[in-house]
């Protein structure tokens, strides 16, 4: 009987391990690397370098982009070519990522919230806007990175 309640013990322990809670040091350690990632898709987005940006977000149908127009990409095919449109229409832009909160939710998701100012050039017309920004990234299964799989801009009302 002693050897079953063992047994049964040690299962415990080793699910209870599996299944742990990310220690605080864990979260700051991943709030570390999703800031990393925060950072290189802004200067991603603003130096035009579509392969760089196009490996920070996933490549799944679940993918939902809602753009500062108010437009809702669904899945990845939409958001590639949304982003390929963009660049195709647009001279200069600088998005600059201002004061991001970055909560990590479990060992694979975390929010990331932030205010933003944007500058467009198009065609020699500028315009200057602000907002607010939500991404939930995920970490992906595949290759381990965190990766954006909601991702919502908006543009202050009256802004640009």
């Amino acid at each position: 009987m002693r050897r079953n309640l063992l047994l049964l013990a040690l299962a415990g322990v080793s699910l209870s391990a599996c299944t742990r809670e990310l220690t605080p040091r864990d979260k700051l350690v991943q709030a570390e690397i999703v800031k990393d990632r925060v950072t290189q898709w802004s200067k991603a987005l603003n130096n035009k370098s579509l392969d760089t940006l196009f490996s920070m977000y996933r490549h799944v149908p679940e993918l939902m982009v809602t753009t500062p127009i108010g437009l809702l990409n669904e899945g990845w095919e939409a958001e590639e070519q949304s982003l390929r449109n963009l660049y195709r229409t647009i001279d200069f832009m600088n998005f600059v990522v201002q004061s991001p909160k970055i909560t990590i939710l479990s060992k694979d998701v975390a929010v990331v919230v932030f205010g933003h100012s944007t500058t467009l050039i198009t065609g020699g017309s500028r315009s200057i806007s602000a907002g607010r920004g939500t991404l939930v990234w995920v970490k992906d299964p595949d290759d381990g990175l965190w990766k954006i799989q909601y991702e919502h801009i908006s543009r202050n009302p009256g802004s640009g």
